[in-house]
């Protein structure tokens, strides 16, 4: 794409159009997850007897809460994961620019890598931009 549209898109006012939050999860986190909660509830299974006689509580009770703790962990990590995917934003003078991948780190600068629509011909152009740019604080 021309360097001169590059700078004059860079200068414009961007607006969100179109989002879409994308959560990955990692598969091995989530297999660990997975076994750590198996072996916690064989845990539980074996000492739930003992527990809920001495503290005079229900045994389903105290599973229940287990369950609860681990749900709680496997949230944190599956939101820790979260990135943008196909967020669209339109310049004031019709660019279109799709994110399709990023942030990542060039350097010290984080950037996304981006499609950009050219109003007046209808094609699609690859770029970087900085995630300053696209989402200004």
């Amino acid at each position: 794409m021309d360097e001169k549209i590059l700078k004059e898109i860079s200068k414009q006012r961007l607006e969100v159009i179109s989002t879409r939050l994308e959560r990955k999860i990692n598969t091995y986190l989530a297999i660990s997850i997975t076994l750590i909660a198996s072996a916690i509830l064989l845990t539980v299974d074996v000492l739930s007897l003992a527990i809920s006689s001495y503290y005079q509580i229900n045994a389903i009770m105290v599973k229940i809460v287990v369950i609860f703790i681990i749900s709680l962990i496997s949230i944190f990590f599956y939101s820790r994961t979260a990135k943008l995917r196909d967020t669209i934003f339109v310049s004031e003078k019709g660019y279109i620019i799709r994110i399709i991948s990023g942030p990542r780190k060039v350097g010290n600068i984080e950037v996304f890598d981006v499609l950009i629509r050219d109003p007046s011909t209808g094609i699609w152009h690859d770029a970087i931009f900085k995630k300053d740019h696209l989402f200004p604080k």
